[in-house]
């Protein structure tokens, strides 16, 4: 079999599946779309024998020649920077259109895709995620988005009445990068009234929500009908309190796998359904009074993190495995010890080298045009 896994560079989940993959026998290649059209070209024919080739030098493959299909992260070509700055937004239109295009074609007749990209439309949509969470049957925090500052703070002293602060998220994960190259980031944060008159809040719709007491969170990886769910231990790691992503030393979480409970095990096969897609990482807070509140849905989230700090999870070698299997039931069966893939085998085959690898990925390649990272 053959496995096609669309990316960005120095992406180090997609190089570990890749590893991964190979030593259970597949082929695997990675394209990177934002090489097209400055280091790629790109030629796509409809018909009976519909063909989509990417060319780079002497070699050329294409995409309709795989059996799977992994679309890790699905970032756009990026123009040449000699266009004319008037051209430019009719280019970046149409190279999204012959992207999305390419993504819906290959979705068709019988590959397995991860995810389905029928289900592109709706997947990463925050604002839909909460709503079909509630239809089936999760609890979600009490949710404003909005952009009038008069709603905003009528929400913030609504919660106050309830001895509840608020936490303003953005509708999808951002960084900006400064003038040296530093990166930062609006993830999670508490705000008050006083924020939001200080904040030109009509200029982008943020997520509002009432932060809830946590004894710990759970981020929960779902591999086709396999969940592996992780507890975290928020509440005792310094600066994870409000946002388990700022924590100082990512080892202080814990990182135990837990039971998930079958009811909320059931409402996510059904929220999955739903959205039609067959992976995703789903975050929850675990109250005091032990109900399990969703925040959101990841559909492409990292996972390796977790088993870096806690080796015994076996994310990589069941991930991999999913792929393997074609099936968007799957249900992860642990091969022999001596058989497993571990991720840290895939680290230790680079020792201290890593983060040359990684750089060198990136200067052989054209960087995406979206400031956004996906790096939940």
């Amino acid at each position: 079999m053959r496995l096609l896994a669309f990316s960005q560079p120095a992406d180090f989940h997609t190089f570990a599946v890749k590893w991964a993959l190979e030593r259970l026998g597949l082929d695997v290649d990675v394209l990177f779309l934002s090489d097209v059209p400055q280091l790629s070209a790109l030629s796509f024919r409809a018909g009976a024998d519909m063909d989509c080739r990417v060319s780079q030098g002497d070699r050329s493959f294409n995409l309709f020649d795989y059996d799977i299909v992994w679309f890790r992260r699905m970032v756009g070509p990026v123009p040449s920077p000699s266009i004319h700055e008037s051209d430019l937004q009719v280019a970046v239109r149409d190279w999204r259109l012959i992207s999305s295009s390419i993504q819906q074609a290959l979705g068709r007749h019988g590959r397995f895709c991860v995810n389905p990209p029928a289900s592109e439309a709706a997947r990463n949509l925050k604002p839909l995620q909460l709503q079909v969470a509630i239809e089936c049957g999760l609890i979600v925090p009490p949710t404003l988005i909005s952009t009038s500052a008069e709603e905003i703070g009528a929400f913030i002293r609504t919660n106050a009445k309830q001895g509840a602060e608020t936490i303003a998220k953005p509708l999808a994960a951002v960084m900006w990068r400064d003038a040296a190259a530093s990166d930062f980031g609006f993830m999670t944060e508490l705000v008050t009234e006083a924020d939001v008159l200080a904040a030109d809040v009509s200029s982008d719709p943020v997520i509002f929500q009432k932060c809830l007491a946590k004894s710990y969170e759970v981020r929960v990886t779902i591999m086709g009908h396999t969940m592996m769910a992780v507890k975290l231990e928020s509440q005792s790691a310094r600066d994870a309190e409000v946002d388990f992503r700022k924590v100082r030393d990512w080892r202080d979480l814990g990182h135990r796998r837990i039971d998930l409970p079958e009811v909320v095990a059931e409402k996510l096969l059904a929220f999955h359904s739903r959205l039609g897609i067959i992976f995703s990482t789903v975050d929850f807070i675990v109250t005091p009074d032990g109900a399990w509140v969703f925040l959101e849905a990841n559909e492409m989230g990292n996972w390796l993190w977790i088993e870096s700090c806690n080796p015994e999870i076996p994310l990589l070698d069941c991930f991999a495995r999913f792929l393997c299997s074609r099936d968007p039931r799957f249900l992860y069966e642990a091969p022999p010890p001596a058989e497993r893939i571990h991720a840290a085998g895939y680290a230790g085959s680079f020792g201290s080298h890593i983060r040359p690898y990684i750089d060198h990925q990136r200067d052989r390649h054209v960087e995406p045009r979206s400031s956004a990272v996906f790096s939940d």
